[in-house]
């Protein structure tokens, strides 16, 4: 016996959820950034902590954690991760033993050209199905939504 389907839509319009849309666009550049980055063989959780330790090398494990939003255990698992895999450095702190000051190793360093690369590709698409004035827009509401919604 032969099961009948149905056609599915998968055009979204204006007034679908706001959630739903929101999660799927987050499904959709996280697809996205992830092919682009195993392209050059790397890893989706790798750039954010190699980028902020680009910009800020020596901050700490805590740093990471609140720039980033993401869990102190989390974030404790990814460095030791990373460590491992020899992008970074975990130097013990000068001023308190019980902490360490993060830097990128050599190979970390290298890593970098990559990350940006794929993230002016990921922006680059991003760019192309909206406007100017949309990118300015969207990014106004997401900043809003992060600085402004938390948690009780």
């Amino acid at each position: 016996m032969l099961l009948k389907t149905k056609e599915f839509n998968c055009n979204y319009s204006e007034n679908d959820n706001f959630s739903r849309n929101l999660a799927i666009t987050q499904r959709k550049c996280t697809n996205y950034s992830k092919a682009l980055l195993k392209e050059v063989g790397l890893s989706d959780v790798i750039p954010p902590y190699l980028i902020i330790l680009y910009f800020h090398p020596g901050i700490s494990q805590d740093y990471i954690a609140c720039h980033l939003n993401i869990d102190k255990g989390a974030v404790a698992k990814a460095i030791k991760i990373h460590a491992k895999n020899g992008y970074i450095n975990k130097k013990v702190d000068q001023n308190d033993k019980r902490k360490y000051n993060l830097f990128l190793t050599p190979k970390g360093e290298s890593t970098i050209p990559l990350i940006f690369d794929t993230k002016n590709k990921f922006e680059t698409a991003i760019a192309s199905v909206l406007t100017q004035n949309e990118l300015n827009s969207v990014n106004q509401i997401l900043n809003k939504i992060i600085n402004e919604l938390e948690f009780k």
